[in-house]
Order: C-alpha cells, then structure tokens, then sequence
C-alpha cells in the first residue's frame, strides 16, 4: 500500500527467481473488488539498495530502443525493490517451442536499436573477465572426475583468447535470452529483464540466446529451439558480417556460464548435467550445429 499504492482483497506473492544475496524476482496476483474482481499481476525485482540506481539507469536506457519496457508501478528505495506490471503475452522461447517463433529480423532489429543508443555519463561497463574467472573457479571446486575436468581445461583454453583481447564495444543487453522476451499483441517485443543494459560486448548478446536455443536443443530434446538456433545464427552473420569463429568463441563462454546453473539451483542431478552441459559447451568451438548437437 506504501509504495504501490495496491489495496487488494486477496494477494497472492510467489517467488520467481531467487540469487542469495543478490536479486530476486517474486510474483504478485492481486485481486482487486471495484464494483466487479479484477486481477491484477505485478513483478517486484529486489536488489541491494546501492544497485537501485543502475537498475534505474538501465531502464531507461532500455525504454530509449525499440523494445517495449514493463510500466513501473512502484518503488522502494531504501528496502532496493521495484514493482513492474506484467506485460500480455507469450514469452518468444514458448513461440519457439510452440513452433510460431518470430522472424529473427525481428529480434536483431530491436537489439540493433539498443546497441545504436549512447550510455549514460559514468555508466560501468560489463566484465566479461569477471565472469570467466567466476565460472573458471567455481567448476574447478566442484567438478566429479577427470574427464570432466579435462574437458573444462580444454574449454578454458580455446577462450583464452577472448578474455585476453575482450574489449566492450558499445552498449548491450549482457543478458539477452528468448525467455526474457515477450510477443506483445501487437507483435511488438517486450523486453522483460533490462537491468544488465550498459556497455558490453553486443556480440554476446546473440551468442547467449543462441546457447540458451542449444540449451534448449539438447536438454529438453527441442527441434524447434535447434532449427531456430542455427537460422538466428545464420542470419545474424549475415547482417552484421561478423566472422563465424568469434560468435562460436562468445556461444562456448555463455554455454561456460550457463554449466554453473546446476548446482546453483540445486539440481538433484547436477553432476550429471554440469557434466553434460561442458560437453556441450565444446560444440561451437567443433563447428557443429545445434540440431547435431541435439541428435
């Protein structure tokens, strides 16, 4: 009621996401009585307090580009919380796996428009050497066996090159995967998740949502998520003329960072999925598709 300014007659609250003292995502239904029960789905993102401006930044920053960016509803600084509204429709990974995906055009033309913006005056930028050193040392302390570790080493070598010479090279999502993706009614896109938007490597940007396709691919036994995995590919070498091997190099990192995701959710199998998914962050650097991958 303080910061929303919601007076609901039920309300339900259900956690989304959660990262330990970090940022969490927690769902709000409402149901509101005026005259008839409506209701009413809100998302609230909390964060470190001290994170609230950059949130605040990116998200401007991302209602600046073509996509569509949720409406704020409310704020609490001092507790580091916002609440967004829900944005109508699908999100583009359940149109992908329900076959009616978007044109990838699509997809690349509003990543184009938030690549062109300029950031904001003393706006840091990413770290992809952060990340790799992260993802490096928290495999190393929990990987089962020496194939697997053999495997990660492997990995870790073929991206050396692209931690040593990684520059950022112009604003970017940083986080950018077909679930944080809405189809809007109107066949606009709605970006759901904007806080990572700051300077960064926009190659990235399309590697990671092709290694959540690959992800996809392999994990859930998705063709679909394959076939639109290596037509996004396709068609974004195509369109910004970038060279093959530097989108395999960034597809392998993101696959590295998706490998920690296991054990970080606490997945009862996770030996065995962290397992696979190294084995699956190889399959860039080899040259094979996602629909191989996935057979």
């Amino acid at each position: 009621r303080e910061h929303v300014g919601l007076r609901s007659n039920r309300l339900r609250v259900r956690p989304v996401r959660y990262r330990p003292s970090t940022r969490a995502v927690l769902r709000y239904t409402a149901r509101i009585r005026r005259g008839r029960e409506r209701k009413l789905v809100l998302f609230a993102r909390a964060m470190r307090p001290k994170m609230m401006p950059r949130f605040v930044a990116a998200g401007l920053l991302a209602d600046q580009s073509t996509f569509r960016v949720p409406t704020l509803a409310g704020a609490w600084d001092e507790g580091g919380v916002v609440w967004l509204k829900a944005m109508p429709g699908e999100t583009v990974r359940h149109h992908i796996m329900a076959g009616d995906a978007p044109d990838p055009s699509l997809i690349l033309d509003n990543l184009a428009s938030l690549w062109s913006l300029d950031p904001p005056a003393g706006m840091a930028p990413t770290d992809l050497g952060h990340s790799m050193r992260f993802s490096r040392r928290f495999l190393a302390q929990i990987l089962r066996g020496q194939d697997a570790l053999r495997t990660l080493g492997e990995i870790l070598v073929a991206l050396q090159p692209l931690e040593d010479g990684w520059r950022p090279t112009g604003v970017a999502h940083n986080d950018f995967y077909d679930d944080q993706l809405i189809m809007l009614p109107d066949g606009a896109l709605g970006l759901v998740d904007f806080e990572e938007c700051a300077p960064g490597d926009q190659m990235l940007d399309v590697a990671n949502m092709l290694a959540h396709l690959r992800w996809s691919a392999h994990f859930l036994r998705s063709a679909p998520s394959a076939a639109y995995h290596d037509q996004l590919c396709a068609t974004a070498l195509e369109r910004f003329r970038w060279d093959p091997r530097d989108l395999d190099l960034r597809e392998s990192f993101a696959l590295l960072r998706l490998a920690t995701n296991p054990v970080r959710t606490l997945a009862p199998d996770w030996p065995q999925v962290t397992t696979a998914a190294l084995n699956l962050a190889l399959t860039p650097l080899e040259g094979r598709s996602a629909l191989q991958s996935a057979a």
